[in-house]
């Protein structure tokens, strides 16, 4: 099977879908299950692969099925895909590979409509990727952001913002 390697151009500039990098980290932060399983963080939403759900997916998520490796992979791409069409769309700043795929494992975590309308979209579109990549993590106060199920702080979602924040860094020019 040949691999289809896709691109997006935002305001003129050209990233990579479902980078390995952004793979990488979505496995690191997702995991791989590959028996549907009730997300407790989730409300006992039921979940596998790496975080596939019914809202998602273009299969159904039934609780205690198997899918394999294979399912994974191709339901991972073909969502992640989606979202990154979307994203696109909302992007008015060229961003260069690590903002991309930050910006895309934040609208697989919490959905490509609360990206695109969070402040980080808002401070990227203007310019201020810095800024942005910030908020990815931290509110404007220094408080933790993305971090809280309800009113409950959860350290792990915070350690994944912090680490998305870290991503999205990454390729920003220091001087």
């Amino acid at each position: 099977m040949k691999k289809k390697i896709v691109y997006f151009f935002i305001a003129g500039a050209s990233v990579l879908g479902a980078s390995p990098a952004l793979i990488k980290f979505l496995e690191r932060w997702e995991g791989v299950e590959y028996v549907v399983y009730a997300d407790k963080l989730a409300g006992g939403l039921p979940t596998v692969c790496n975080g596939i759900t019914n809202y998602t997916s273009p299969y159904p998520v039934v609780l205690g099925e198997r899918w394999s490796k294979e399912k994974c992979k191709e339901a991972t791409q073909h969502i992640m895909l989606e979202i990154q069409r979307e994203l696109a769309q909302c992007l008015t700043y060229p961003v260069p590979q690590s903002v991309w795929d930050s910006l895309s494992d934040h609208g697989w975590h919490f959905g490509v409509r609360r990206t695109c309308n969070s402040a980080s979209a808002q401070e990227i579109n203007k310019g201020n990727l810095k800024k942005g990549c910030d908020l990815l993590a931290y509110k404007p106060s220094g408080t933790p952001n993305w971090a809280y199920v309800g009113n409950t702080f959860i350290q792990g979602l915070h350690n994944r913002a912090k680490a998305r924040r870290e991503l999205c860094l990454k390729d920003l020019s220091t001087g």
